[in-house]
């Protein structure tokens, strides 16, 4: 009992020793195949972005005619008679935007209507009130039976075709 008794608190502390922590883990690939495939999916990420970058600067005019489709949506609504001719004019111009000009500023009637749909998956516009379209560009709105219902779906119509054609 004398060893007890001699053996203090802070005697036991001093004898007390660190925890050995173990070294870091290093985020150094260990073996060359791990390098080369970190290398290759950073090579892959690059050419992602790039290609997406590329894709969202050539998709350009397709989102600044769906922002003028918007505007000429509200004009047409509000009553403007020269908006409903725009329509027409904007897809004639998102068309020279994706096709050469000699095929297709001479277009007219139903091969005008033909390469608008041959371009989308669907028949917008040879078919229904796209058909419509063809007048628009000639007649006056009032006279033409596009309002409510008729003016949305040429609208939709147009939207969808300004979105989804193929180039």
């Amino acid at each position: 009992m004398s060893d007890a008794a001699e053996t203090t608190i802070p005697d036991l502390l001093a004898r007390l020793e660190d925890i050995a922590v173990p070294e870091p883990v290093s985020w150094m690939p260990q073996t060359t195949a791990w390098a080369f495939l970190a290398a290759a999916l950073s090579f892959a990420a690059i050419a992602m972005a790039i290609w997406a970058l590329r894709r969202w600067r050539a998709n350009r005019y397709r989102r600044e005619a769906l922002h003028e489709l918007g505007q000429l949506e509200a004009r047409w609504a509000a009553g403007d008679p020269s908006a409903a001719a725009s329509v027409a004019t904007l897809l004639r111009r998102v068309a020279l935007q994706i096709a050469p000009r000699e095929s297709v500023a001479s277009l007219a009637g139903d091969a005008w209507l033909g390469f608008l749909d041959d371009r989308v998956k669907g028949e917008l516009f040879r078919s229904g009130v796209g058909r419509r379209l063809l007048d628009l560009a000639y007649a006056p709105a009032e006279g033409l039976g596009l309002e409510g219902d008729g003016r949305a779906e040429l609208l939709a119509r147009a939207r969808r075709w300004i979105r989804f054609h193929r180039a």
